[in-house]
């Protein structure tokens, strides 16, 4: 495995767990694509990226996400500079337990600052996430707040 993808996919897994959209933003290159069942969103500059993530924060402070792992289940060379890319993500609350699982698939192409994330496809990690939030009494949207 590319020690570079690695450390991508751990600061994605840090910048989560932080609630950094800034810097969840800069791992990824521009144009950047978000694909899931529900949505599909392409962004043309980091700070546009950050905003939209921005909205995602009260989601997973409902569901008390204050931890986030992340690790690489596949790698594969699709030319010498991209590559598809499996990762898991583990989501997890403050006192240790496990909330849920899910996986991205991404296309990352190693550019003029290392690699970066150009293609992320939300596999099953947000329906994972919304089943959680529904067991707890409430039935997530893309543009309405959870309950107080």
């Amino acid at each position: 495995m590319d020690e570079g993808i690695e450390i991508l996919v751990k600061r994605l897994a840090d910048a989560l767990q932080r609630r950094d959209e800034a810097a969840f933003a800069e791992c990824f290159g521009q144009t950047a694509t978000v694909v899931a069942d529900l949505y599909a969103v392409v962004t043309t500059d980091h700070a546009e990226f950050a905003a939209g993530l921005a909205g995602d924060w009260p989601f997973y402070e409902y569901l008390d996400v204050t931890r986030v792992e992340a690790s690489v289940i596949e790698q594969v060379p699709l030319t010498p500079a991209m590559c598809r890319v499996r990762v898991r993500y583990r989501f997890g609350d403050a006192n240790g337990r496990h909330l849920a699982s899910g996986d991205f698939e991404y296309v990352m192409r190693h550019d003029d600052v290392g690699w970066r994330a150009y293609v992320a496809v939300n596999i099953d990690a947000e329906p994972r996430l919304q089943a959680l939030a529904r067991a707890r009494g409430w039935t997530p949207t893309r543009s309405g707040p959870p309950p107080s």
